[in-house]
């Protein structure tokens, strides 16, 4: 029998604990606890403390005592146990561990757990059989529902021996103690040499690779749970690292009356329906490469892009590239940047960088494939900023990441310590890279995989809305007497608005100019360089186009287009590229930003007089019905934060408002009287 422990004891509150009533003590329960020794201390002591355990190991080895024996400690609540449901508070004694749940145990807290189970066994009358771990049913983290699992301690580690192949360090292979073993590189060698992962106790390359895990998932995913399936799936399937935590109850996603749990992994976004956790899906599959208008597969992307801290904008080439390509979310925003005399708009996203030549929107490139230069150690500058390291070129990792496309870094180089053994490791998006200080590069994904992963199969989901495509509407829209909505905006790309629709401060300076128009502008103006392409925004009828065009702004030109109920007008256009009586649908290009006072485009929406609304004749002239109104509530909902962004940008400008906001300016009246409230925003 082992030596009395050194315990110390403290005291727990008394609602966290019964008599047992003289029953005997069934089981030894084994429970993971990740987080600091000083802050579970503090929580199990507390006088409000719900649930206590009644022995607590530090990660050094310091045992201390919350509960005495001869009471129950609330610390499971009901579990499976011996295929039975029970309560297991009254009939079992809790430890619990300061250790993460798939990591190694620390060599002090493994020995210490060793001598204090043998003595509860032998003060009990319990036996080998009589030990359980703790799991959380599946992803939930309480410790009030669980299963219990038979479990063994692992030996305490003493002189552990490692085999080296021949030839794989230079010499023949010999025996070493856990302190020799540096440097090995632990990537499988080429064919020709013996294979490392053969030499090496399959326990020990399994321990390494859920601390690499481990390691991995905890800068961004929240952890790693050895039993969740989202985290199972996403290893067997080489989906890179987490990107943001598991969804909880307030971010999941509900749909034709199903909720959905989800994660973000640099490679997919994974979904399950509560509570079917192992039915796990890949959003990649629901999306087929388009951004859907409505639905669960465009909620679910719209959620990983939140979860990441961006917004989808479904218009933005960036955002329908990378759902085409498959790249993740961003994990930045979308700015600009000047390289070489050329202005750039560039976004992060977790397996590339992608930029675009300014205005040259739907010319999307991709870091991985630029070549080595000026623009490309920019491009990488940019790409290391949100994992808030610096960006050095010459580092083994960052050349072997390069070379590999494993996209963006989630951390620097950093220096971790595996048993004994000084390993250095950097986390990027798609693989995780480890080495010894003086060893080569090697990959996460090269080393073998445990059973419980590479066994792990999903079951099969109920079947979930399929995904609907936008609704462009159809050509008949456009002689129409409906009301349109615009799925696009007039412009590619990420647009300037540089003075929106309505009672804004520049118009309440300027009657000069805004006499006509009560004081309001009577349009939303883009800024934007001269030779931009103008595009359809819906199916129309081009009513008008190039010079002599009715309703104003039509200098050096302008197109007005009727889409239904309203007319378009493209003001300050210097080229038409489409003629009177012409179809246009959605995305077509009808002419390009011309330059008055600025280069920008003017648009303007006007209703169509009643007396028109009938008119089917493509050979039509556009009727001025005297009034215009605000576009913006013709826009779709997926839009608004564009247009909310964009007023943010120009607060405290003159352009700003002086009364109202986006969607609550009035209509205009052409030749009414001048609105003359004070500015109050």
């Amino acid at each position: 029998m082992s030596e009395p422990l050194d315990i110390h004891r403290l005291a727990s509150a008394s609602s966290v604990s019964a008599t047992r009533q003289g029953a005997f003590v069934e089981l030894i329960v084994l429970h993971s606890q990740p987080c600091p020794a000083n802050l579970a201390i503090a929580a199990y002591t507390a006088p409000d403390a719900p649930k206590t355990p009644h022995y607590y190991i530090e990660a050094s080895g310091k045992v201390y005592q919350f509960v005495p024996e001869e009471r129950a400690a609330r610390h499971s609540g009901y579990a499976t146990w011996k295929q039975r449901r029970r309560n297991i508070d009254r009939i079992s004694i809790g430890i619990a561990l300061e250790h993460t749940p798939g990591s190694p145990f620390p060599p002090d807290l493994l020995s210490r757990l060793h001598d204090l189970v043998a003595q509860l066994r032998a003060r009990h009358n319990l036996t080998a059989l009589d030990l359980g771990l703790w799991e959380a049913e599946d992803q939930a983290e309480a410790w009030g529902q669980g299963t219990l699992i038979p479990t063994e301690l692992p030996p305490v580690p003493v002189n552990l021996v490692f085999a080296q192949p021949e030839g794989l360090l230079g010499g023949a292979a010999e025996e070493s103690s856990n302190d020799d073993f540096n440097c090995v590189p632990l990537d499988p060698p080429p064919p020709t040499t013996p294979v490392l992962s053969a030499a090496i106790a399959p326990e020990l390359l399994e321990r390494f690779w859920t601390f690499l895990v481990q390691e991995t998932y905890r800068q961004r995913g929240g952890g790693f749970h050895s039993n969740w399936a989202f985290h199972r799936f996403a290893l067997k399937n080489d989906l890179g690292a987490p990107l943001a935590p598991s969804s909880n109850q307030s971010n999941q996603v509900s749909a034709g009356g199903k909720t959905y749990g989800f994660q973000v992994f640099a490679r997919d976004t994974i979904l399950n329906e509560i509570p079917q956790w192992t039915a796990v899906q890949r959003l990649s599959d629901l999306l087929g490469g388009n951004i859907p208008g409505s639905g669960l597969a465009r909620q679910l992307l719209e959620a990983s892009f939140t979860a990441t801290g961006s917004t989808l904008h479904a218009e933005w080439a960036f955002h329908q590239f990378v759902v085409r390509e498959r790249l993740g979310p961003p994990l930045s925003r979308s700015y600009r940047i000047s390289v070489g005399g050329q202005e750039y708009a560039i976004q992060v996203f977790a397996a590339d960088t992608l930029y675009s030549p300014v205005p040259r929107w739907s010319d999307v490139r991709r870091l991985s494939a630029t070549p080595a230069g000026d623009l490309a150690n920019a491009l990488w500058v940019e790409t290391y900023k949100p994992s808030g390291a610096a960006y050095r070129a010459d580092t083994p990792f960052q050349r072997a990441a390069a070379e590999a496309k494993l996209g963006a870094p989630l951390t620097g180089v950093s220096q971790v310590d595996f048993e004994g053994v000084d390993y250095s490791m950097q986390v990027f998006a798609l693989d995780t890279l480890y080495s010894c200080p003086d060893g080569v590069v090697s990959r996460l994904s090269s080393l073998p995989k445990p059973e419980y992963v590479t066994r792990f199969e999903t079951t099969r989901p109920a079947q979930p809305d399929p995904p609907t495509q936008p609704d462009h509407g159809s050509p008949n829209d456009a002689l129409s007497d409906r009301r349109p909505s615009f799925l696009m905006l007039p412009l590619a790309g990420q647009p300037r608005i540089s003075q929106f629709y309505g009672f804004t401060k520049f118009s309440r300076q300027r009657t000069d100019i805004y006499r006509a128009t009560q004081s309001r502008h009577p349009g939303l103006d883009f800024s934007a360089p001269e030779g931009t392409k103008l595009l359809a925004v819906g199916h129309g009828l081009v009513v008008c186009a190039g010079t002599g065009c009715p309703f104003g702004a039509n200098r050096p030109g302008s197109i007005v287009v009727r889409y239904g109920g309203v007319y378009a007008v493209y003001g300050h256009a210097r080229l038409a590229l489409v003629r009177k009586g012409q179809l246009v649908r959605p995305g077509d290009v009808i002419g390009e930003v011309g330059n008055y006072m600025s280069p920008h485009l003017h648009f303007e929406l006007r209703p169509v007089p009643a007396q028109v609304l009938g008119n089917r004749d493509p050979n039509q002239n556009p009727v001025n019905p005297g009034t215009a109104f605000n576009p913006i509530p013709f826009f779709a909902s997926h839009l608004m934060p564009f247009f909310a962004e964009q007023l943010a940008r120009l607060r405290g400008t003159v352009s700003e408002f002086c009364v109202g906001g986006l969607l609550d300016q009035p209509d205009i009246t052409f030749g009414g009287p001048l609105d003359t409230r004070p500015c109050t925003n």
